[in-house]
């Protein structure tokens, strides 16, 4: 799916009528689902890495054909479901952290067998910020 990409960055003010211009196109199959084998996406649930810029009900786009390094947002299977983490390499050591409910950071080693547990890791995000409703489309 392409879409027109305006060349100019939205600033705080009044923009150019030339603005209105798209000189681009963007396509966001490329842009986010450059391999379409190993790209899955995931509804998040929860607030625990809001700091980290992923927030409840977010769109996770996650590739499975990559391989996780430090300080990548990844997704795997933990006790019956999913879970994201932020996966850091500390002292030689890998560790999974996350807030808990004060919001404080917290920080696990990698669980028995990570790999095979591993879903993917995140690439990338999409959040609708207002819901579309048919009187949107009634013009």
């Amino acid at each position: 799916m392409k879409l027109a990409l305006l060349s100019k960055p939205a600033l705080a003010g009044f923009p150019s009528p030339a603005a209105d211009f798209p000189d681009e196109e963007l396509d966001l199959n490329t842009l986010l689902c450059p391999d379409r084998t190993t790209t899955f996406f995931l509804r998040a649930r929860g607030d625990a890495l809001a700091g980290s810029g992923i927030l409840d009900g977010d769109l996770l786009i996650l590739n499975k054909g990559i391989a996780p390094q430090h300080g990548d947002l990844v997704v795997y299977w933990e006790e019956g479901g999913f879970a994201v983490r932020k996966i850091r390499h500390i002292n030689g050591q890998w560790r999974l952290g996350h807030a808990d409910g004060q919001r404080r950071w917290q920080e696990q080693p990698l669980p028995p067998h990570f790999d095979a547990l591993l879903w993917g890791v995140v690439v990338g995000l999409a959040r609708q910020l207002r819901r579309h409703t048919a009187a949107d489309h009634a013009h």
